[in-house]
């Protein structure tokens, strides 16, 4: 997620991917996502609860895929670099 400032974190356009659905819809949020850069938990804001969070990689391979409980994302797994949700 990369945004105009860096500054702060907030996406204005992102892809949710739907299960049980053939498309993927791009959707206007007011989703923000802190701290950037994240060491070890992700904070979400505006996520419905149960939504499904995927994270990618710089070549576009699913790398964590869960069920939004909690506004938050584990990363302690994750190397470094630049993903995407």
């Amino acid at each position: 997620m990369l945004c105009a400032d860096q500054h702060f974190s907030e996406a204005e356009d992102y892809t949710i991917i739907l299960p049980n659905f053939v498309d993927t819809e791009t959707v206007e949020s007011n989703m923000a996502a802190f701290p950037n850069p994240v060491t070890n938990v992700l904070n979400l804001q505006n996520i419905e609860p149960n939504a499904v969070i995927s994270v990618y990689d710089n070549t576009g391979k699913q790398i964590l895929n869960q069920l939004n409980t909690n506004n938050q994302i584990n990363t302690s797994s994750l190397k470094a670099g630049i993903y995407e949700f």
